[in-house]
């Protein structure tokens, strides 16, 4: 918190942490033209009833929330979704039909700051007019990163993007209301953490973020975003 309240984070959002061998460093991304409000917190209902999702938990500590400031009246509202345990995991088609359910009417953000729980929230944006949200199974076939990369830009040109893991099944989401799709695509990762920064603001000028659902030895994978309206669903 006490580096997103600097004047030279304005507008930041923390992206995690990068190990340079010696001690964690913290990386923060910015979009054009969008502001950021934080603040920390314990209570998930209490933070999406004033417009603040779920950013990043830590051990023993408040989780960051995180509001895009221009969304000061924004609220969301919740329903879960039974994932079950991992001994006795909701089946494939029983998890899909609960998301398909729900996303026609807004429901298309998972909450948990991204960790699969037994009962895990997914929020509606409480607008005008809502997104319209259809969801897929379609698993990680191929046992390689380059086939597992032409899965997922086989689905981003279609306009889905992976957003549920639930015990080894993964799940895509697309937003029916926009015409958003999502290019995948790998690059040499630099040595030091100063040249991988330089790498992630090259490659960000171009619309593309760090991807790390798939992991490749000596390599990052950058995701793209095209035709976006709804920047909340399309990644960070």
């Amino acid at each position: 918190m006490t580096a997103l309240r600097t004047p030279e984070l304005a507008g930041y959002r923390y992206w995690g942490d990068s190990y340079n061998g010696v001690i964690f460093e913290m990386i923060f991304i910015k979009g054009r033209g969008t502001a950021y409000t934080f603040e920390l917190g314990n209570d998930d209902a209490f933070e999406r009833g004033r417009g603040f999702l779920l950013e990043s938990m830590f051990l023993y500590q408040p989780s960051l929330y995180s509001r895009a400031t221009a969304d000061a009246a924004v609220t969301y509202d919740v329903v879960p979704i039974s994932l079950g345990a991992p001994s006795a995991p909701t089946p494939v088609d029983a998890l899909l039909a609960q998301l398909n359910v729900n996303g026609p009417d807004g429901y298309c953000v998972f909450g948990g700051g991204g960790v699969a729980l037994p009962d895990t929230p997914l929020l509606r944006r409480n607008e005008a007019s809502h997104a319209v949200c259809n969801f897929e199974y379609v698993p990680y076939t191929a046992p390689t990163a380059d086939g597992q990369l032409a899965i997922l830009n086989a689905q981003g040109a279609r306009g889905y993007i992976p957003v549920l893991s639930s015990y080894g099944h993964m799940f895509w989401r697309k937003d029916m209301t926009q015409q958003a799709t999502f290019e995948y695509y790998v690059v040499d990762r630099p040595a030091s953490n100063l040249d991988w920064l330089d790498q992630l603001n090259r490659e960000g000028a171009t619309g593309a973020l760090r991807y790390s659902g798939v992991s490749i030895p000596g390599k990052s994978v950058y995701r793209r975003i095209k035709d976006c309206t709804r920047p909340w669903l399309c990644g960070p």
